[in-house]
């Protein structure tokens, strides 16, 4: 890829342009990499030779996807063939949680959490 000067001073990028999914995966990893670098975002851009606002942009479009992907309730479904003592929680995706009678409300809170979140 080349870039030349433009013709509003700024430079213009030549070469084959990403679609949309290259250019999300290229961020992700470049989020990622920021994540465990321990740089500030300016820092880490700036050694990188990357736009700081790409980085800002590109994080936030991310958090919003998957905000915007999390369902606010999971579907559950009774089940008469489940523990006999406790509750049987059946969700979508082909996954169950079991529940005996007198479980800890906190672990639950967590695993869901776990299961609802982004990978």
């Amino acid at each position: 890829m080349t870039t030349a000067q433009g013709r509003t001073g700024r430079k213009a990028r030549r070469g084959p342009r990403r679609n949309r999914g290259d250019a999300e995966a290229h961020w992700r990893r470049l989020l990622d990499q920021w994540a465990g670098s321990g740089l500030s975002k300016a820092k880490f851009c700036r050694d990188r030779g990357i736009s700081q606002w790409g980085l800002y942009f590109w994080a936030k479009r991310l958090r919003e996807q998957s905000r915007a992907g999390r369902a606010a309730f999971a579907r559950v479904e009774a089940s008469s063939g489940g523990s006999a003592t406790g509750i049987v929680i059946r969700l979508s995706a082909g996954l169950a949680i079991e529940l005996d009678t007198g479980f800890d409300e906190d672990s639950l809170r967590r695993l869901l959490r776990v299961v609802a979140g982004p990978c």
